[in-house]
Order: structure tokens, then sequence, then C-alpha cells
């Protein structure tokens, strides 16, 4: 809506002592579509305000009783209804007389006896401005309420988020709670098998001992130390990665030399490796360093070696080979065993995930011990048949 629209909408109160006066402007200011009150007083003009809502005084200087100054000191000084604008009407239009009519608080003046045109001019350019004022005054009503209930919808959805952060950090506070009671839960249950496996391992090496010339029980004493071999990595596995996932182990990255590593875990599978009569051949610089927790990058290459050895037939090979590309090293481990299964290579790196073949049946703690190691040590652990055999191979940063 402009003000065009609006024009006839507006109210002019018109003050002067002189009905002529009076009459004269209502006929000028109706012609124009204005609603015009008229108030021959101060103390008249001051009824009108207190009841009609004005939007425009033109109000007269020279007045018996209330003059037109005390008037306008009145309408200022009254917070409803000094934002109305004031022409004063006057005869005096020397410069002195114009500064104390702004003073008294006019937005205009128009000298006597005035000019029609110069008249309606001011007049609709006093009410313009009032329009915009008061549609700006509307909108900042809109925009207030607007940021008013936005606040009030932020304080809720804060209140909410609070409440949700608090459910949370008690949600959080349980599951540690919890990871507390598997990890005590694990420690148990490891220490309980290991204190009677100890000494079934230690009973076992006796009974080798003592019946070597018996052949009729060999096998049931190897199948025996083999079962308490598994329980032992199992354990071992078992605490290891209860360490890792409960974030307790804190890594200690020293740049080793890859051959030197490798090696040692080979020697440490040595009667494995040698029970079976398998080759082991190695292709790897002496010279290539890893940045690695070396505790930890031993268990893994000790696990899948392990696991290579174990499904190797008699008289196989395994081969060894580390291969840098560009940023990046790679130590592949290759076995010619029957390799993984399908159902394996699916379930490989799932903690107590079981696999047909290659898994032995097994949990599968190895494997997924394996992977949690390579992602702390920034690398991967990667897992693939080819032809005849399986092929691991480890993923590491290059050492600079």
């Amino acid at each position: 809506m402009n003000f065009i629209d609006v024009k006839k909408d507006f109210k002019v109160l018109t003050v002067d002592d002189k009905p002529s006066n009076l009459f004269v402007l209502e006929s000028i200011l109706e012609g124009e579509g204005y609603e015009i009150l008229k108030a021959a007083s101060g103390k008249e003009a001051l009824k009108y305000l207190g009841e009609e809502s004005i939007d425009l005084i033109l109000l007269d200087v020279m007045m018996p009783g209330m003059d037109g100054f005390q008037t306008a000191d009145h309408i200022i000084n009254d917070l409803k209804l000094n934002e109305i604008p004031i022409i004063f009407l006057t005869a005096r239009d020397d410069k002195e007389s114009v500064v104390q009519g702004f003073k008294h608080g006019a937005t205009d003046y128009v000298t006597k006896p005035f000019d029609v045109d110069e008249l309606l001019v001011r007049v609709e350019t006093q009410l313009k401005l009032k329009y915009q004022a008061d549609q700006l005054g509307k909108m900042n009503q809109i925009l207030d309420q607007k940021v008013q209930q936005r606040t009030i919808q932020l304080q809720e959805k804060s209140e909410e988020l609070a409440i949700a952060y608090q459910n949370l950090e008690k949600a959080y506070k349980e599951l540690n709670g919890l990871d507390q009671v598997k990890d005590n839960f694990l420690k148990i249950i490891s220490h309980e098998i290991r204190t009677p496996l100890n000494a079934i391992i230690g009973s076992v090496a006796l009974m080798e001992d003592f019946l070597q010339e018996h052949a009729e029980v060999q096998d049931c004493l190897e199948l025996l130390k083999d079962g308490t071999d598994r329980m032992e990595r199992f354990s071992n596995a078992t605490l290891l990665l209860t360490e890792l996932q409960t974030n307790r182990y804190v890594p200690k990255l020293k740049h080793e030399i890859l051959h030197k590593i490798v090696k040692g875990v080979t020697e440490i599978l040595r009667d494995s490796v040698a029970s079976k009569n398998i080759q082991i051949s190695m292709h790897i610089d002496a010279q290539v360093e890893v940045l690695v927790d070396q505790k930890l990058f031993d268990r893994a290459v000790l696990f899948v070696i392990q696991n290579a050895v174990e499904h190797s037939d008699h008289d196989g090979k395994i081969i060894i080979t580390s291969i840098m590309q560009g940023d990046t090293l790679l130590l592949q481990i290759r076995d010619y065993g029957p390799g993984f299964s399908e159902t394996a290579l699916n379930s490989l790196f799932k903690p107590f995930g079981v696999g047909a073949v290659h898994a032995d049946q097994s949990l599968g703690l190895s494997m997924k011990t394996a992977k949690v190691i390579m992602e702390m040590l920034k690398g991967e652990i990667r897992v693939k048949n080819r032809g005849k055999g399986a092929e691991v191979t480890f993923v590491l940063p290059a050492s600079s």
C-alpha cells in the first residue's frame, strides 16, 4: 500500500482562533481528500489530541491564552504525541521567529497569507514522512516480534541440545562403564585360561621328554601341544586387542629396519617352519626403514606369517617381499596353501568371525588384531588370493 492509497485516511488537525482561517484551511485540505478536525484554541487542540489519532497539526502561533508555542510544548513533552509533525502558521517570517518555532518542536512552517500550492506541498511532504516513519515503525515491530520468536525458539533448541548433551554424556559414561566391564571380563577370562594353560604346556613338554620312545602316544601329544599353542595365542591376542581398543596402549614410534623385524619374527617361528620343511624366501632391502611401534608391528607380522605357516603344505614355500610405491611401502607375505575361502575373505577382520578355509575355523582374533594395529600405525592391511595360495600386504607410509 502506497501513500496515495491511504491519503484519505490521514487526519489533519487545524488550530487557529479565527474561524475564517479554519474554514479556508478546511476547504483547501478536504479538496485533497484529507479528513479535517478544527480547534479554535490550544486547549481545544490538546483535547482533540487526547481523543483522536492525528497525523498532522497545522498550528497558528499568535493565539490568545495558550499560544502556538505553548501548545507545541505540551505536545512535544507528551510521549504519546511527540511523533506528530507540526507545521506552524505565522505572519512572522523573520529568521528569529522561524528559529524559535523549530526550537518549540516545529517540523515546518508556512507564513500568512499562505500560498495554496506551497501549503499543500508542505502538508503532503510532512504526511509522507510521517507515513514512512509509521511504516518503518511497524516493520521494526514485526522484526522485533520475529526476533523474539526466534530467540524463544533458539532458547528452546538450546535447552533441547543441553538435554541431548546430558543424555549423550550419560550414555558415554555408561558405555565407558561397559567397556571397563568388558575389559575386566576379558582380563579375568584370559587369566583363567592362562593359569591352567601354563600348567598344561609345562606338562606336555615333560611328557614329550619322558615318552619319546612311545610312538603310539606321540600323535596325541602333538594334538595336545597344538591345541595349547592355539589357546595361548588366543589369550595373548585377546589381551592385546582389548588394550588397543580401549586406548590404553600408547604407540612409541621409531625408525626400525624392516629386514631386521621380519627376520626376528621368522626366528620365533623357526621350529614350526622346520617341522613342515617350509622354505621362507625374503626379498627385503636391508636398508629400508619403517616408522612403527616395534612391539605392535612385530605382533602383526607374526600373526600373518604364523597363519601362512600353519596353512602351508609340507615342503611348501612362503615369499616375503618389500616394494616401494612412491611414498608408500608394501610388505607382501605370500604362501602357496589353499588360500582364503569366500567366507574367510568376508569375515577375516571381524572379531570372532569364523572363516572356513585358511582361517582354520578359528575365532579370527589374530587378523582382527593385525588390522587394529595397522590402523594405529596409520597404515592398512590387505588380503587376497593369488592363484594357488594367499597374499597379505601391509601398507605403511614410507619412512622419511
